[in-house]
C-alpha cells in the first residue's frame, strides 16, 4: 500500500481504497444486470442494497470495467466516519480520472477554518459541474458511513447534482439518503438481494468452476436451493466440498437462515485448511488490509512464510481481495472477515487478541501509517502508545497545518489522558489559537503548564525549551488579548524568542507581533514599528514571519490611530500578499484595508475588501475572516440596508454556533443590538445592554465590535439616571486604562460615548470638553466611523465645536458623514445648540424624542408617555 499526498489534501490518504478489485477467475458474467445498470445511467443514483455476500462488489467492478464512461471508486470502512477525511477520498478517487479536479475543494479541506455543509457542498458541486467529462463515482460498502455530516453532505450532493456525476452505492443497508423522492421522481436505480441471487444456470457455473469441474448436478442444485443464490454461501460450500464426499458434506449442510449456514461453512473451510493457515487466517483477521510484512509482524513467521501463505490463499480463491496493481496488498471479503473474528474471540485471549493488535500498531506506525496504528493501539487498549504516536507527529501536522486531522487523532484520546500530556495539551491550544478560542486557550495552556511542572522529569533540556517557547508564544496571546496584561505579554514573548529555535518561524513570529503590541501599550511604540519593519525588511524571514509582521505593523498604527502609516503599511502588505498568491496573506491584508477604509467612511472600499476576505474566509485566520463579516454587516446597517444585515447576522451566528466558537457570541449580540436600535427596537436593545455586565463584555484590539460601547449607546437611549452614572464610570475606567495603554483608537471611540453619556445627564459642559478632546486627538488620522456610529445625538455637540471653530473642516468632513450638514445662518438656539429652520430641528431629533413629543402633543403626562413606550420617568423628562 502506498500514500499520496495531492497539492492542497488534508491528510494522508491510502492509494488501495481507490483501487477497483480486480475479478478473479471464478467471475460469473451477469449481462442480464450489466444491461440494466448501463441503462440507466442518465439518473443520479444507482444503489445496490443487499445483505454481505450477494455480490454486490464483484458485481459493480464488473460493470464499471465495462462501461464506456470513465469511473472512480472508493472504498470505505468504519474509519472513514470524519467529514474532512471522507470529502479528501471522494476528490482523490475523481482526481484518478481527472488529476486537477476539484482543487478549490481542496483547499477548503486544508483550510485554517472549518467550512460549513452548505459552503462545502456548493464548492464541490460547482466544481463537479466544471468537469472536462462525466464521471461514475462508486461508493463500495457505504454501509460504514454512519456520520451525521458525511450523511447530509451527500444528501445534498444529490439534490443539487451535477448532471455530469453519477453516483453508484453498494451497502448492506439503505443510506440515509433521500431514497422515497428520488424513487417518485425516477432518478435511482436499485438492485436488491433478489436481483442478486444467482439463477440456477449462474449457481451450475460457478460452482462447476469453483470445483474443476467435481461437483455433481444434484449436488449444485442442492447447494443453490440451501442458500437460496447466496453467492458468498456458494463460494464456502464449493471450499468445503474440497477433497470431501459430495453425499455427505450434503447429509451435514442444514440450515434455515444465511447466518447459520455462513457458519457451518467457514467452520467446514477452516477445518480443511493447515494448521498454520488456519492461524493465520484468524491473527491477521483484525487488519483492513495487509501485505507480507505486515502478516509477518502480526503472526512473527518469516515473510517468506507468510509470502506461501498469501499465495495458496489466492490460488484457493479463500476470499482475498487483492488491493494494488502489484498485488502486494489484499483484504478479506467483510463477511468472511467477520466470522473469523468471532473464531479468534472464541479461541484467543483477549490479552492474546491485544497483543496482535500491538504488533499491528508498531509495524504501521513505524511504516507511517499513523491513523490505522492508532486506531490499533486503541483497539489494545494500549492508550500509552496511541498518545506516543500523535505527540510524535503532532507537531509536524500543525507545521504542515493539518488541523482536521490533529483534531481527529485527539479527539480518538480520553479526555482524562489529553488532560496531563503537556505535548497533547499544546498541540490542542495551538487548535484554539487558529480558532481564535482564547478563552479556551487560556485554560489550556494553564493545565499545560502544570503539566509540564509535573512531567519536566520526563524531558531533554532541548524538548523543556521547545514546550516552553510554545507555552509563551501562547502566553504571550492570552495576557494581551483576555487579560489585558502587556508587562506579562512582553515577558512572555521574549522567553518565547529565547527557547524557540530560529526554524521554529510560525510561533516566533507570533511572538514578535505580540511583543510589539505589549511594547506600544508600555509606550515604546516607536521600538515597537521597528521591531516589525525589521521582520519586514530582513530577506531571510519566511513568508509567515512577513504576514505576522505586516499583520501586526498595521494594527499598530491602527492602535495608535495612525491612520496614514497605516495606509502605507496596508499597501505594501496588499502588493506583497498578491506577489506571494498567499491566501491567509491575502485574506490578512484585505481585512485591515477594510478596518482602515470603513472608519474614512470609504464604505465602497471597506465592503470590497472586506468581500474578498470573505472569498478566501476558510483559508485565513478565524478573526479576519469574523471580523470582516461583522464589517460588512455594519455597512449594510449604515446604508440602510437592515434586512440583508439581519440576514447576515443571523447567517454568522449560525455558522458560529455550527462550528462551536462560542467565544464570539457576545459580538454577535452587540451587532444584533444596534440592529434593534436601527429598527426602534429599544426595549429589545436594552434588554441585552441589561443582561450584561460591563465587565463580562470582553474587548480584544482586534475586534472591530466593541460590546461595551453599544451597551453604553442603548442605556444613553433608554436608561435611568442611575443605570448612565454606572455607564460613566465605567467608560472613565476605560479611558484611564486605554490612555495608560497608549491605545489611541480606543481613546477616542470611549471620549465619543463619554460625550453621548454627559449629554444624556445633562453635563453639557462634560459633553463638549470629552467630545472636543476626541476630536483633536482624532484629526491627524481623520477619523470618521467612530464618532458617527456613535449616533446622531452627537450632532448637536458637533455643531456647537463647529461653532468655536475647532477644526471646521475635519468637522465639515465628519458633519457631512452624518448627512445633516447646518446651513452657516441660525435663527434659534434649540437647548443651547445652533439650527436654522424648524425642519432642522426634526432632524436632531431621534425616532423616540419624535415619538415623545407626539404623545406630549396629545396631552399625555410624562409617567403615561414612560407607560406607552416601556422607557424610564427620567427618559422621558430628558
Amino acid at each position: 500500500m502506498t500514500r499520496t499526498r495531492e497539492e492542497g489534501e488534508t491528510t494522508l490518504l491510502l492509494k488501495t481504497k481507490l483501487h477497483m478489485p480486480h475479478l478473479v477467475g471464478s467471475f460469473i458474467p451477469r449481462p442480464h444486470l450489466i444491461e440494466q445498470l448501463n441503462r440507466d445511467l442518465d439518473r443520479k443514483l444507482t444503489l445496490l442494497s443487499a445483505p454481505a455476500g450477494y455480490g454486490k462488489t464483484t458485481l459493480m467492478a464488473a460493470w464499471l470495467r465495462s462501461c464506456e464512461r470513465p469511473s472512480a471508486w472508493l472504498s470505505l470502512d468504519k474509519n472513514d466516519n470524519d467529514l474532512v477525511l471522507f470529502t479528501s477520498y471522494l476528490i482523490a478517487a475523481i482526481r484518478t480520472i481527472l488529476p486537477n479536479a476539484c482543487s478549490d475543494t481542496l483547499v477548503l479541506l486544508r483550510s485554517l477554518q472549518t467550512p460549513t455543509i452548505e459552503y462545502l457542498v456548493g464548492t464541490l458541486i460547482n466544481e463537479i459541474d466544471a468537469l472536462t467529462e462525466p464521471v461514475l463515482l462508486a461508493f463500495d460498502d457505504y454501509h460504514f458511513i454512519n456520520d451525521g455530516a458525511i450523511q447530509q453532505l451527500l444528501a445534498r450532493l444529490i439534490t443539487y447534482q451535477s448532471p455530469r456525476l453519477h453516483l453508484v452505492i453498494a451497502t448492506r443497508s439503505d443510506p440515509l439518503l433521500p431514497l422515497p423522492r428520488l424513487r417518485a421522481d425516477r432518478q435511482m436505480f436499485e438492485l436488491r438481494s433478489e436481483d442478486l441471487r444467482f439463477s440456477a444456470e449462474e449457481a451450475e457455473q460457478f460452482l462447476m468452476y469453483a470445483t474443476d469441474g467435481t461437483i455433481d448436478y444434484e449436488t449444485t442444485v442442492a447447494i443453490n436451493q440451501r442458500t437460496e443464490g447466496w453467492v458468498a454461501g456458494m463460494q464456502l460450500a464449493a471450499l468445503s466440498l474440497q477433497n470431501r464426499d459430495q453425499a455427505a458434506f450434503l447429509e451435514g449442510f442444514r440450515g434455515d437462515t444465511n447466518k447459520f449456514v455462513l457458519e457451518y461453512l467457514v467452520d467446514e473451510v477452516l477445518m480443511g485448511q493447515p494448521a498454520d493457515v488456519q492461524q493465520f487466517l484468524l491473527k491477521t483477521a483484525i487488519l483492513e488490509r495487509f501485505c507480507a510484512d505486515l502478516c509477518e509482524a502480526i503472526t512473527e513467521k518469516h515473510p517468506d512464510q507468510e509470502v506461501t501463505i498469501l499465495e495458496e490463499l489466492k490460488r484457493a480463491n479463500l476470499f482475498l481481495i487483492p488491493l494494488d496493481e502489484k498485488g502486494g496488498w489484499f483484504r478479506y471479503h467483510h463477511l468472511f472477515q467477520q466470522m473469523l473474528l468471532g473464531k479468534l474471540i472464541s479461541q484467543k485471549s483477549p490479552a492474546e487478541i491485544a497483543q496482535l493488535h500491538c504488533r499491528a500498531s508498531e509495524w504501521l506506525g513505524h511504516h507511517g501509517y499513523i491513523e490505522e496504528a492508532l486506531y490499533h493501539a486503541l483497539e489494545a487498549n494500549d492508550v500509552q502508545s496511541a498518545v506516543e504516536l500523535i505527540e510524535d507527529n503532532s507537531q509536524n501536522l500543525l507545521n504542515r497545518l493539518e488541523r482536521h486531522t490533529l483534531e481527529r487523532w485527539l479527539a480518538m484520546l480520553p479526555e482524562e489522558v489529553v488532560w496531563v500530556r503537556p505535548r497533547l495539551l499544546i498541540a490542542q491550544a495551538w487548535l484554539f489559537y487558529r480558532q481564535w478560542r482564547l478563552r479556551s486557550l487560556d485554560v489550556v495552556l494553564e493545565r499545560a503548564i502544570t503539566a509540564l511542572d509535573d512531567n519536566e522529569e520526563t524531558f531533554t533540556s532541548g524538548e523543556k525549551r521547545f514546550l516552553w517557547g510554545q507555552i509563551h508564544t501562547l502566553r504571550s496571546v492570552t495576557f494581551n488579548s483576555i487579560h489585558n496584561d502587556f508587562q506579562g505579554s512582553l515577558e512572555a514573548a521574549e522567553h518565547a524568542l529565547r527557547y524557540l529555535p530560529f526554524a521554529e518561524r510560525g510561533a516566533r513570529s507570533i511572538a514578535l507581533g505580540f511583543l510589539a503590541l505589549a511594547r506600544l501599550a508600555m509606550g515604546d511604540g516607536n521600538a515597537a514599528v521597528r521591531l516589525l519593519e525589521d521582520v519586514i525588511q530582513d530577506p531571510t524571514h519566511l513568508s509567515p514571519s512577513h504576514i505576522q509582521a505586516y499583520l501586526g505593523l498595521c494594527f499598530l498604527h491602527l492602535i495608535a490611530g495612525e491612520f496614514p502609516q497605516m495606509q502605507q503599511t496596508t499597501q505594501k502588505f496588499l502588493a506583497f500578499a498578491a506577489e506571494n498568491k498567499n491566501a491567509n496573506a491575502i485574506a490578512a491584508a484585505n481585512w485591515v484595508s477594510g478596518l482602515l477604509y470603513y472608519e474614512w467612511n470609504n464604505l465602497d472600499a471597506a465592503a470590497h475588501h472586506y468581500s474578498v476576505v470573505m472569498d478566501h474566509r476558510y483559508s485565513s485566520n478565524f478573526a479576519a475572516a469574523f471580523n470582516s463579516m461583522l464589517g460588512l454587516i455594519r455597512i449594510n446597517q449604515v446604508q440602510g440596508e437592515l434586512d440583508n444585515a439581519q440576514m447576515m447576522i443571523d447567517g454568522l451566528r449560525s455558522e458560529t454556533l455550527e462550528l462551536d466558537i462560542s467565544d464570539h457570541l457576545p459580538l454577535l449580540d452587540s451587532i444584533q443590538a444596534d440592529q434593534w436600535l436601527l429598527n426602534g427596537n429599544l426595549a429589545s436593545a436594552l434588554r441585552w445592554a441589561r443582561s450584561y455586565h460591563p465587565d463580562e463584555l470582553h474587548e480584544s484590539f482586534v475586534h472591530s465590535e466593541l460590546p461595551k460601547l453599544t451597551r453604553a449607546r442603548a442605556l444613553v437611549l433608554g436608561s435611568t439616571k442611575s443605570e448612565l452614572q454606572e455607564v460613566q464610570q465605567g467608560l472613565e475606567q476605560d479611558l484611564i486604562a486605554a490612555e495608560g495603554r497608549h491605545f489611541t483608537q480606543r481613546v477616542i471611540q470611549i471620549l465619543a460615548h463619554l460625550a453621548l453619556v454627559h449629554q444624556g445627564l445633562g453635563s453639557l459642559e462634560a459633553a463638549q470638553e470629552s467630545l472636543e478632546r476626541a476630536v483633536l486627538l482624532a484629526q491627524p488620522g481623520g477619523f470618521i466611523r467612530s464618532f458617527v456610529d456613535a449616533g446622531s445625538s452627537l450632532v448637536p455637540l458637533f455643531q456647537q465645536l463647529r461653532k468655536r471653530n475647532i477644526t471646521p473642516n475635519y468637522l465639515s468632513q465628519i458633519l457631512t458623514a452624518f448627512n445633516r450638514v447646518p446651513p452657516t445662518d441660525t435663527l434659534l438656539d434649540f437647548g443651547g445648540m445652533p439650527v436654522s429652520h424648524e425642519s432642522e430641528i426634526l432632524d436632531l431629533l431621534t425616532r423616540r424624542e419624535e415619538e415623545i413629543l407626539r404623545l406630549m402633543g396629545e396631552g399625555l403626562t410624562n409617567q403615561e408617555i414612560a407607560n406607552e413606550l416601556v422607557i424610564s420617568l427620567y427618559t422621558v423628562k430628558r
